[in-house]
Parts: C-alpha cells; structure tokens; sequence
C-alpha cells in the first residue's frame, strides 16, 4: 500500500493509532482483537492463540468496548444466543478465509505458495494445519511488519526476519536472515515463510516476490483481505492482472471487497468503533470497490469467480442456518451486499 505516514502528526500516531502510521496500519490491529475476542468464546469458530499478542492493550480495550456482551437472540433455535455484529462479521469472514486456503491447499498434491498481500497481523501461518511444501509468502507496509515481528519475538514465535529489518526489529538493507527457532512455542506450519515491505499501489512488487523466492510456475493461493478498498482503482486493475498474470494452472484468489455503490455512503459501518476519530480516518481511506455484479469485471482483469458471496451467505456456509450469527441471508437491495467474498482461478487455465 502506500505510504500515509505524512498524513498523520506524530501525536495522531500515538494516540490514535497505537504508535503505528495511521489508521489502516492500526485496523490490522483490530482485525487480531476480534480474532482474539472470537477464540475466547466456547463455540469459536476457531482458534487464535496469537492474536491478542499482535493486537496489543490498545486494539484489545477498542474492541472489547464495541462487544461488551452476548445478547439474546429474539426467536432463535432452543434460545440460543448470538453476538453483536462487527464481532461476528470478522469471525465469519476469518472462518471462510481459513476454509478457503485449507481446501486450496489440500486439493491437489505437490508444492504450493500462500501470498497475503496486506497481510496485517495474520496468524495462519502458525495456527493452520497444512501439508508439506507450503511456501508462505507476506506483503505489508514497513510499520506493520515491525510491529508483528515484536510482537511474534515476545511470543515465542518461531520467525524470518521480514526483508528491510534487521534481527533487532530496525530498518536495514534488505536481506532475508533467519531467525527461526528451534524450540519455539508457537511453531510455523509452513516449510517455508517470507515478510517483506512492498508498495502494493506501485510497479515493483512482483519483482521484488519473486527475488524473495516466488516462483510462477508453482500453483499460489493469492489472498487479499480488507486491501483492495485502500488502493486506487487503478492500483486494484493492476494488482489484480499481475497476480494473474504471476498464476498457473490450480492457482487460487480469495478476496473480498466493498460494493463501490457503497463506498460513498454515510451509513457505511462495521461497528460502532469506540474510537471514532480512528473510524473515520479508516473509511476517508476507502478508495475502490467492486461493482455490483462483479463475475464479467473480473474477468477482464484475469480471474474467472467460482463464488460471489455476501456476509450473510459466508455466515450461513462457515456457520450453519441455525447458528447464533446475526445476518440476514436474504438481506434486501444493496444492503445485503455491501461486502463480497470471491473465489477465483485464473482466465489462462
């Protein structure tokens, strides 16, 4: 993504953002809070043992303040209870993502590559079971990468240093030196696993992949979660046809966006963020979204949809019709598809 440090003060840094650059660096902290908050529940839809460690006191207390309590849900099965909905939504959206990479990953036999463009605070690289051969690629901006690496080293974490710091967490030359741990707590599941800085709005990034050891040829599963709304729509035709472009047969992209006739309204939410000046800030920075019948459009940027879902339909699939979360499947009009979840395979195979 590109860099937003100059918009911010330095006092905007540290009291709005948690010391990190500006409110979408801070989002991947929030985005781990409620990861955190999901794994606590008795029926998590899964487990995070990472992740309140990588969202930091700060995200923690945000997100605790916008899901203070299970409410009843009026009318539900056996009088079970559901969760307030941002909490919700990010546990259903975590879920589909794991389902997604897990079936990719298992479905044919052989070496295979996992690229998380905009990468955040992910855990999957150390809580996913996955087979062998797995090489694991992350792509985020230099003050998000820092951030997770302190936070894996206190952890215990078994890491790589990302490209552009060096083994104290500074800023160097890049280089790739291993800082893997033997008897680490939290081991990485992939063989192979790879951080580094790059502008996702700029021209470079498949270069620098693939000198960090991408190689075209192997079959990738491309993940883009909560990235594209931050990049142009020149940037989001770019990224998309590059990473086509870098596919082969059996390759992978899973992703989601907005619905670009929503970007511009004033009721466009996904929570009551306790901190407002933060929210704010974050939604100013949506930038692109996909149309409202997005299968032909992305077609002419290299990928062919298997799935075009709503919220509501990836809370029904990961969750089951009689499940606590609170979304309406048949949600009416463009309310029900403010969000999409896209499947794709590349147009070449």
């Amino acid at each position: 993504m590109s860099d937003q440090r100059s918009s911010c003060s330095e006092a905007e840094r540290n009291t709005v953002f948690n010391g990190l650059d500006n409110a979408v660096s801070y989002s991947a902290q929030m985005v781990a809070a409620y990861r955190a908050l999901e794994s606590e529940q008795e029926d998590a839809l899964f487990q995070d043992l990472l992740a309140e460690s990588l969202a930091g006191p700060a995200a923690m207390e945000d997100a605790r303040l916008q899901t203070p309590e299970w409410i009843k849900g009026e009318g539900s099965a056996g009088g079970q209870k559901r969760r307030r909905v941002q909490y919700s939504r990010m546990a259903v959206r975590t879920k589909f993502i794991d389902d997604c990479i897990a079936q990719s990953l298992t479905s044919q036999e052989g070496l295979k590559q996992v690229v998380l463009l905009g990468a955040g605070m992910d855990s999957r690289a150390w809580r996913m079971p996955m087979p062998e051969g797995v090489s694991w690629f992350e792509v985020d901006m230099a003050d998000v990468l820092l951030a997770k690496q302190k936070a894996l080293s206190l952890l215990g974490a078994e890491i790589s240093a990302p490209a552009g710091l060096d083994a104290c967490g500074q800023l160097a030359p890049a280089h790739a030196s291993a800082l893997g741990q033997q008897f680490s707590r939290y081991p990485l599941r992939p063989d192979k696993w790879i951080s580094f800085e790059a502008n996702l709005e700029g021209d470079t990034w498949q270069k620098e992949l693939k000198a960090h050891g991408f190689r075209p040829e192997i079959p990738t599963v491309w993940v883009a979660e909560g990235l594209l709304m931050y990049l142009t729509p020149e940037a989001v035709d770019k990224l998309l046809a590059g990473t086509s472009d870098l596919s082969c047969p059996g390759s992978t992209l899973v992703t989601m966006a907005f619905n670009e006739e929503t970007l511009g309204r004033d009721d466009l939410t996904v929570g009551d963020y306790a901190r407002t000046q933060a929210w704010d800030i974050l939604k100013s920075s949506f930038k692109a979204g996909f149309p409202d019948k997005p299968t032909q459009w992305l077609e002419h940027r290299g990928w062919r949809a298997h799935q075009v879902l709503t919220y509501g339909e990836i809370a029904h699939q990961v969750a089951g019709m009689d499940s606590q979360y609170s979304f309406d499947v048949k949600a009416p009009g463009i309310a029900g598809r403010r969000v999409f979840f896209i499947t794709a395979s590349p147009t070449s195979q």
